[in-house]
């Protein structure tokens, strides 16, 4: 280590001198980053209004393949005395002509719950922010290909919302397709690693655009609402 000689001045008095120090290298961390401030937005908006009404009802489909083939008496009704609006994930929403409406809904159990998990009142409801995805699994060599394996393989990324079929009539096998619905809103891009027979494989998992639509009986060309 290193130091610098101390100075003599004119009267034959040393002044002393800047000495290297180890703690000099350590500088102070940075300042943390400010997190952006919330977009402050309005409440008491005509759709909160709608959802926490007394003739509204929020329900959950019980899979994907029940959300897109709801019967037209639970989507519209009878003589249109109620219809229904996708919420995100496996819920829809069903707004009412008037409470009598309601009641004879809910009471309908048999009918309701061979497609709804649950039903209750909107306003007792908090929307969690879950959405469907399709995801599409490639480099699982075909050997491996099994619904077990599969469900492992995506069990991190969401609830599995469709059957998975091994089918000797499916033609392409360079992937599968897979329905989870997910309470992550970012894009999801993953390759992870298996291991079978003391073998090591890399396995990709990337999210897909899907063109589908909620209530597949709906007629969307003439939604007005």
């Amino acid at each position: 280590m290193k130091y610098t000689e101390p100075l003599m001045t004119s009267g034959g008095t040393e002044e002393p001198s800047l000495q290297w120090r180890p703690e000099s290298l350590f500088l102070p961390p940075p300042p943390p980053i400010p997190r952006p401030s919330p977009i402050p937005l309005r409440t008491g908006t005509f759709m909160e209004q709608w959802l926490k009404s007394e003739l509204t009802l929020v329900g959950e489909a019980r899979s994907y393949a029940h959300l897109t083939s709801l019967l037209d008496s639970i989507l519209n009704g009878d003589d249109g005395r109620y219809k229904a609006k996708y919420l995100g994930g496996l819920k829809i929403g069903i707004r009412f002509r008037n409470p009598f409406d309601v009641r004879k809904f809910m009471g309908d159990k048999g009918e309701w719950s061979l497609w709804l998990k649950w039903i209750d009142m909107g306003d007792k409801i908090d929307l969690k922010e879950d959405k469907i995805s399709w995801l599409k699994v490639v480099g699982l060599p075909l050997h491996l290909w099994d619904e077990g394996n599969f469900r492992a393989i995506t069990r991190k990324m969401g609830v599995i919302s469709n059957s998975i079929e091994i089918s000797m009539a499916k033609i392409d096998v360079s992937h599968m397709k897979i329905c989870v619905i997910t309470t992550s809103l970012k894009r999801m891009n993953k390759e992870i690693t298996v291991v079978a027979d003391n073998k090591i494989f890399k396995v990709g998992i990337y999210e897909i655009d899907d063109d589908w639509k909620p209530f597949s009986t709906h007629n969307y060309d003439n939604d007005m609402e």
